[in-house]
């Protein structure tokens, strides 16, 4: 827990603790079991063994969780892509249950995490069923999905100011953009979309805190996931890291930086000879 709150990521550390959960789980409480098995999924380690179970050992007494820490298995079950079938519709259908007999008052972050858990594990199916699976009524998976579309506008209504200074070298390299940009299925918000109609290339401006604080700046779970979901949704990647980005002093330097990242994704903003843009 204190890895992930404090952002650090070390593989042998990790590797460790994960060999110490697993040979313990059966031992530990479901608390024990759901923080564990969350911070985990946020510093996006999936190289684990212990992950199903600590999910099993958090779902023998269900009725030992609050509703998040409910969600928060299920939501770093679909973040570390070990979501079983049985096991996500035993956890939905103790969160229905739950959730019908508790007041709804604040729930709306635990609404949304457990959607954005579904995105992730169909996903991981390949289907479109995860509702049904774990065992959500329409009414619930409703809500859920609402509560989801909330954080996603209010994303939708900022700006970085990382990602103005994006914009601005973009502009001298005559490079059209757009902020803000809806996916299809309007379930995500691209911060910086680049390119045309035909296209679809999401240029993602991560700060540092989405890196760990050690190390090569690893990118997180959360990163990772937004990541991969926007892979599926048919979307090309373009990354800005801001640990790299701070480092550059000159505007030449970052309009270099950039077109660099541009090009990984065919995007062609400068020819070698070009002059440093004014």
């Amino acid at each position: 827990w204190a890895c992930a709150a404090l952002r650090f990521y070390d593989d042998s550390l990790l590797a460790h603790l994960d060999n110490l959960a697993a040979s313990t789980a059966a031992r530990m409480s479901p608390l024990a079991s759901s923080s564990l098995l969350t911070s985990f999924a946020k510093l996006g380690y999936r190289d684990g063994r212990s992950a199903a179970l600590l999910a099993e050992q958090a779902a023998l007494q269900p009725g030992a969780l609050s509703r998040q820490q409910l969600c928060n298995v299920l939501w770093a079950l679909g973040a570390l892509q070990s979501a079983e079938v049985s096991l996500a519709k035993s956890l939905g259908r103790e969160l229905e249950q739950r959730l019908m007999g508790e007041d709804e008052h604040g729930a709306r972050l635990d609404y949304s995490q457990v959607f954005h858990a579904g995105m992730m594990m169909n996903m991981q199916w390949k289907t479109g069923n995860a509702r049904t699976v774990m065992g959500l009524s329409g009414g619930t998976w409703a809500r859920m999905r609402d509560a989801w579309m909330e954080v996603v506008e209010e994303q939708g209504g900022q700006t970085s100011a990382l990602q103005r200074q994006v914009s601005e070298v973009l502009d001298r390299l005559h490079v059209e953009h757009s902020f803000n940009c809806a996916t299809r299925d309007g379930l995500m918000c691209v911060g910086i979309s680049v390119g045309s109609a035909q296209r679809s290339v999401a240029l993602e401006v991560e700060s540092t805190d989405h890196y760990s604080v050690n190390g090569i700046h690893r990118a997180l779970g959360e990163r990772l996931i937004r990541r991969q979901l926007l892979k599926a949704r048919g979307w090309e990647l373009g990354v800005v890291n801001a640990h790299k980005w701070n480092r550059l002093n000159s505007p030449w330097d970052k309009a270099l930086y950039l077109a660099g990242v541009l090009s990984t994704c065919g995007i062609k903003s400068m020819e070698r000879q070009d002059t440093p843009p004014t």
